[in-house]
C-alpha cells in the first residue's frame, strides 16, 4: 500500500503545485509510512531544485546566444531543356 501512495505521489507531482500543498509527516504514526512521507518530500524537493537550475541553465544560455537573422537559402537551380 504505500509503494502505491508513493507512486500516486510522484505521479502528481508534476501536475500539481506541490509547494503549495506541504504534507506534515510528523502527523504520520511512526513507521514505513512516516519514512515513505520523507523519503517522497525529499525527492520531490530534489526535484523542484532541479527544475529550477535547468531552467536559470536554459535562460541563462539563452542570453548567451547572439541574435541572428535568418539564413536565407539559395534559389534552386534552373533545369534547362535539352537543345
Amino acid at each position: 500500500m504505500q509503494i502505491r501512495i508513493v507512486i500516486a505521489m510522484l505521479a502528481l507531482a508534476p501536475m500539481c503545485n506541490v509547494a503549495s500543498a506541504e504534507i506534515d509527516c510528523a502527523n504520520i504514526p511512526a513507521g514505513r509510512e512516516r519514512t515513505d512521507c520523507y523519503i517522497v518530500k525529499g525527492r520531490l524537493h530534489g526535484m523542484q531544485s532541479k527544475i529550477a537550475a535547468d531552467k536559470a541553465r536554459i535562460t541563462t544560455n539563452e542570453a548567451k546566444l547572439p541574435n541572428r537573422a535568418p539564413v536565407p537559402v539559395p534559389p534552386a537551380p534552373s533545369k534547362k531543356k535539352g537543345p
